[in-house]
């Protein structure tokens, strides 16, 4: 196995060797006090140290190397950040470095069997490293983890939707239904609905939304359905020409229609419904994040959400093409459950990070725990592992754990990774 030197740091920081009956590469005893504070800046690999080395008390810093001539190697004695060393803690001492300080050479002090596991972990090829000596950790420790892991996913997610709130020029409103469009649109029409969102002034929304003809001429117009077109059927005629009165208005300038993806999806959430969808959604809650943030509770977000498309599309996909069989084209509970998790929550939690409202973090939050947990692959491998989620808050926190730990082999930053590992 080869030794890297973050496990190393990982061995130090949670104290995974026999920290008795120490000694120095010298001979001298040596006792831990405290084994210092990770550093995560330049410097000493942990700060604020201390230890007993014979009769002397020592407080500084400690620096960490596989080997001793790594030292050397780094050109440390050159480097004024390490004249505070007070220990030089080395897996292997295969080169004496003369210095202020002493050597600890830890290698015999560190448990084989836990490098054994940590080797089981880091040669595994399947998709959780440590899978087949999997073990969860006590509840308290388990509990505490899965809190992290949502909060940590959700805070990657608000980096995004912070870029956007400043794109829309720190409008609320604006920007849920930008992030809300974007979610509809799906992997596949994500940017095309983003861009239709934002290709436009708000304000000529507001003057339409009373109107869902209107909202629909605005909405397909803008999204280049009604430009440059001969029209497949009354309804499209109808709108194409209110859409020429509001363009030439407003002077607006359509995206182009060739953006827009239709392969590869089901029909029912082919772009022209999900316009459709939104165009309704937008004539019933004229101001969107206004009605969000006044409930947190999950059954009145999701009749805020639950549009469905206006009655021309129960019996059409496209323009012009009639299907015998009418349906109405709603939002599905599955879809509007997704968008809780993936838009809604994280845009509340950003707005009581932003306000300085930690009690509106805490709301995001505990609505997650009100919807059901997500069904995907990684939740199937989970569920193979016995951790079985109670809800969204805990969906996400595996998500998280597989997709920032697991994928990148980060198993010593993980809380599990450590209780495998301290179990030797």
């Amino acid at each position: 196995m080869k030794f890297k030197e973050e496990l190393l740091q990982f061995i130090w920081q949670y104290k995974l060797f026999a920290y008795k009956d120490l000694y120095t590469v010298k001979g001298e005893p040596l006792e831990i006090i405290d084994t210092g504070k990770l550093n995560v800046n330049a410097g000493a690999d942990f700060i604020h140290a201390k230890v007993k080395i014979g009769q002397m008390v020592l407080a500084g810093n400690i620096e960490l190397h596989v080997r001793e001539k790594d030292w050397l190697l780094h050109k440390h004695q050159e480097d004024k950040a390490y004249s505070n060393i007070i220990l030089h803690v080395v897996y292997q001492a295969d080169q004496s470095v003369q210095g202020n300080f002493e050597t600890l050479e830890l290698h015999p002090f560190i448990d084989k069997k836990m490098l054994h596991t940590y080797q089981i972990i880091f040669d595994n090829k399947v998709k959780i490293p440590c899978y087949y000596i999997f073990k969860r950790p006590p509840e308290g420790e388990y509990s505490l983890w899965l809190d992290h892991l949502t909060i940590e996913r959700l805070e990657q997610k608000i980096t995004s939707i912070h870029e956007i709130f400043l794109l829309n020029h720190s409008d609320w409103n604006r920007t849920t239904v930008v992030l809300l469009a974007g979610y509809l649109g799906g992997e596949l029409n994500k940017e095309p609905f983003m861009q239709l969102m934002m290709s436009f002034d708000f304000r000529i929304m507001a003057r339409y939304c009373k109107n869902i003809f209107k909202m629909e001429a605005l909405l397909f117009g803008q999204a280049g359905f009604l430009d440059n077109i001969d029209p497949a059927d009354d309804y499209q005629s109808k709108l194409y020409v209110e859409y020429q009165y509001i363009k030439t208005l407003f002077q607006l300038k359509p995206i182009q229609v060739i953006a827009w993806k239709f392969s590869r999806l089901r029909p029912s959430a082919f772009p022209t419904i999900r316009i459709a969808q939104l165009a309704q959604l937008l004539f019933v809650h004229h101001h969107l994040f206004d009605e969000l943030i006044k409930h947190f509770n999950y059954a009145d977000i999701h009749k805020i959400i639950a549009a469905e498309a206006s009655a021309y599309w129960d019996n059409h996909y496209h323009f012009g093409c009639t299907n015998k069989e009418r349906v109405t084209k709603s939002i599905g509970q599955q879809s509007i459950d997704t968008m809780l998790i993936n838009v809604i929550v994280p845009l509340l939690f950003y707005y009581g990070k932003r306000m300085d409202q930690e009690a509106r973090c805490s709301q995001a939050l505990a609505l997650l725990e009100q919807i059901k947990p997500e069904k995907n692959h990684i939740m199937r491998l989970w569920e193979s592992l016995k951790l079985l989620p109670n809800n969204a808050f805990h969906s996400q926190a595996l998500i998280q754990l597989k997709n920032q730990y697991c994928n990148r082999h980060q198993c010593l930053k993980c809380k599990i990774g450590l209780h495998l590992l301290k179990g030797n």
